[in-house]
């Protein structure tokens, strides 16, 4: 606490100018509002309230393709806004393309197999911690050499799996997955401010900042879903996020992260 109250707030636009929130919560406004548009003239990617599903409270029809708009805004943001930290923002967004890319075909088709999403969720996350060097070292057994570094990787790809899917279980709730969301992004890129990790806490903050553009579709009532897609790409970039600031910055317990994302995990848990 005393950390964070002697950290001056106006030198974060040394790190963060913001006219790259602006631009990501802007994009990501209308984009979203071009996926509203689309499923009313065309139907495209549309939750239809009849449908029989235990979780639907909804009770009307509406977009599943919010997600899109978040990406898209995170990435022109990055790209325009914040070139000097696109490198490994760039390279976790990149990660996850894949198991974005899954969701949103679901979203459109409603025919990917749950099992398939996993395994992809998985190969994103193994692609991850092999490219970013992103492995939460477990801390007994680092006498066995290979052995060690084998079930860390796993438990990190696990850990990350994990998470991206607890996002997807809580999603389709007005404002639930994006508000817990962005409350874990602040977070985090708060404290990656803190320790000085430019990298971290411009990826945070600028995909707050486009979740805060979905959230305006959203309000008073729900015209647009995360989908699919969208709720991964929160879970995994928000995993990803996690795993390379306790590895970054060792002095970073564990129990943080775990507690920002504690609800997504217990639901999941309570689900199964």
């Amino acid at each position: 606490v005393a950390r964070i109250i002697m950290v001056n707030p106006s030198s974060v636009t040394s790190v963060l100018p913001g006219y790259v929130l602006a631009i990501s919560a802007g994009v990501s406004l209308g984009v979203c509002g071009l996926m509203v548009g689309l499923y009313r003239k065309w139907g495209w990617g549309g939750d239809c309230h009849m449908g029989d599903k235990p979780q639907r409270f909804h009770s009307r029809s509406v977009s599943r393709l919010g997600g899109i708009g978040v990406f898209i805004g995170v990435f022109v943001a990055l790209m325009f806004g914040a070139k000097g930290e696109m490198g490994l923002s760039g390279k976790v967004l990149l990660c996850s393309l894949p198991v974005v890319s899954i969701g949103f075909i679901e979203d459109l088709t409603g025919r990917v197999n749950g099992g398939w999403r996993l395994i992809i969720a998985g190969g994103a996350a193994l692609a991850g911690v092999l490219w970013l060097g992103a492995v939460l070292q477990l801390p007994f057994g680092a006498s066995w050499g290979v052995v060690h570094t084998v079930l860390s990787i796993a438990f990190t790809v696990f850990c990350v799996a994990g998470v991206t899917q607890a996002f997807n279980i809580i999603y389709g709730f007005n404002g639930l997955a994006s508000g817990v969301g962005m409350i874990a992004l602040v977070a985090l890129g708060w404290l990656a401010f803190i320790l000085g990790d430019g990298a971290l806490s411009t990826l945070c903050w600028s995909m707050a900042a486009a979740i805060f553009g979905f959230l305006l579709w959203n309000y008073p009532g729900g015209r647009l879903f995360l989908g699919d897609g969208g709720a991964y790409l929160l879970g995994f970039v928000i995993a990803m996020i996690a795993v390379l600031l306790v590895e970054r910055h060792r002095e970073v317990s564990w129990f943080l992260p775990l507690l920002l994302v504690i609800y997504p995990i217990t639901e999941t848990l309570f689900s199964l």
